[in-house]
């Protein structure tokens, strides 16, 4: 697999240098100017590892590498911080900050490219790993869910959940939320609920970031979209990973009744900060009330008062697809 490295540098000689050796090693680049491109091609193209130069403008490299660290769709990513900069404290700071090495200029080509190699590696490896203990676990529910069940008479309902990242809470809570559910009525109905989710059911692979999620979830029974106050990034084909994802089960849902399409708001208070944020919450707010003209929408206050809604709402959805299925 050819791995894809973002290199920003605010120094156009460096940053042309740098892809140039990236290229001539092997590497597919993407390239910004300062640090807040980079983190948006970040998010739009998830590269296998960062390389960025702590004194950038807009956003320098540690802001940059925070932001990347901070959203759970980049924080895989490995961050190698480049800089002038050799002083103890910068360094801890870089580190404190979530990057995985610090290269100090100037600094010799091979030493860079043996340092990045390294840390692909590693990254390889730790990828394989996670998806492969996420199929060991998959495995092992429904193994434990079906013990004692005689065969044929077990149905598996798929629930996919689609947001930006500000609510990863309520995502977090949703698997508490199916692994209640499975042991209260997975038994009585006869059914293993997955939760199925970018960050446990897909694996790295080419394309257009947003498509190979669509392409690798693969077809679910209900959908479960949340909201707060970020909409989200473009996509290349929508406004937001989430809107895309939203179209497509609509579309589904138009033509064969499935999903099950359930969205919710988070009516949480927050404070917005930056032109940036009022530009998301209006993003979000167009998008709902697009949204309330051709479904029902629910609101809640907050990410502890997401799970009771979940289970009773899941709850009713799963009995309703069980009965349309003769179950």
């Amino acid at each position: 697999m050819r791995h894809t490295v973002l290199v920003a540098d605010d120094d156009e000689s460096i940053r042309d240098l740098l892809v140039m050796v990236l290229v001539e090693a092997g590497y597919a680049t993407l390239d910004a100017a300062n640090g807040q491109d980079a983190v948006e091609l970040a998010l739009e193209h998830r590269p296998d590892l960062a390389l960025l130069d702590v004194m950038m403008p807009v956003m320098d490299g540690f802001a940059a590498c925070r932001a990347i660290k901070a959203d759970p769709r980049t924080t895989g990513i490995p961050v190698l911080l480049l800089t002038a900069l050799a002083h103890t404290d910068s360094k801890v700071r870089g580190l404190g900050d979530g990057a995985t090495d610090y290269i100090t200029k100037p600094f010799e080509n091979a030493e860079l490219l043996a340092r990045i190699k390294k840390v692909l590696r590693e990254k390889d490896q730790r990828d394989a790993l996670t998806s492969e203990v996420w199929s060991l676990r998959s495995l092992l529910a429904i193994i434990t869910q079906n013990r004692g069940r005689p065969m044929g008479k077990t149905a598996r309902i798929r629930v996919f959940v689609a947001s930006p990242s500000d609510v990863q809470e309520e995502r977090d809570q949703l698997r508490t939320v199916i692994d209640e559910l499975n042991r209260l009525i997975g038994d009585e109905k006869g059914v293993v609920l997955e939760l199925v989710r970018w960050e446990t059911h897909v694996a790295p692979d080419m394309g257009r970031p947003q498509e190979v999620i669509n392409r690798q979830v693969g077809p679910y029974d209900i959908f479960i979209g949340i909201m707060w106050k970020r909409f989200g990034t473009p996509t290349g084909h929508a406004d937001s990973g989430t809107h895309e994802e939203f179209t497509a089960a609509f579309e589904s849902w138009q033509v064969t009744r499935r999903p099950r399409i359930m969205f919710y708001f988070s009516q949480a208070p927050y404070t917005l900060r930056s032109p940036e944020d009022v530009d998301q919450l209006r993003r979000v707010l167009e998008f709902r009330a697009q949204m309330e003209k051709q479904a029902l929408v629910w609101e809640y206050n907050g990410a502890t008062a997401f799970p009771p809604f979940a289970r009773e709402h899941l709850t009713r959805a799963i009995k309703d697809l069980l009965a349309a299925d003769g179950m």
